[in-house]
C-alpha cells in the first residue's frame, strides 16, 4: 500500500477519495456534496459493473460521445487555418495594414486559448 503525507497531516491511500480531508465523514449515499467556497462539488462514485460508469459502456457508445468532439475540434482547427491564407487579400480589399488583418485570428486564438477559463 502506497501512502502519501498530505498537507493537513493526515495520510492518503488508494482506498481514500482525492478530495477527501481531515473533516470528511466516511463515504455514503447520505453525505452532503462537497463544498469548497461557493462552489459545490459531488464525487460520483460507481461500483465495478455499473453500467452507468464510462469506462463500463459498450464501444459504440463510447465513440458516440467521441464523435460530436471530434467534429467540433476539426471545426476549429479548420476556422483558424482557413482565415490565414486570406488575410493578405483581406488586408488588401480592406486597406488596412497586415497587423490589423491578422487581429481577427489572433484574437481568435485569444479566445480559444482564455474562453474556456471563464466557464
Amino acid at each position: 500500500m502506497v501512502t502519501q503525507t498530505q498537507n493537513g497531516g493526515g495520510s492518503l491511500d488508494e482506498r481514500t477519495p482525492l478530495l477527501a480531508g481531515d473533516d470528511d465523514q466516511p463515504n455514503d449515499a447520505a453525505k452532503p456534496p462537497h463544498q469548497h467556497g461557493a462552489l459545490k462539488m459531488e464525487i460520483a462514485h460507481f461500483s465495478p459493473d455499473d453500467p452507468e460508469d464510462p469506462r463500463n459502456w459498450p464501444r459504440w457508445k463510447k465513440w458516440l460521445m467521441i464523435g460530436p468532439i471530434l467534429l467540433i475540434d476539426l471545426s476549429v482547427s479548420w476556422a483558424a487555418s482557413g482565415y490565414s491564407p486570406a488575410s493578405h487579400k483581406f488586408a488588401e480589399d480592406m486597406g488596412v495594414s497586415t497587423e490589423v488583418a491578422t487581429l481577427g485570428l489572433s484574437l481568435y486564438v485569444l479566445g480559444l486559448a482564455f474562453g474556456p477559463m471563464s466557464l
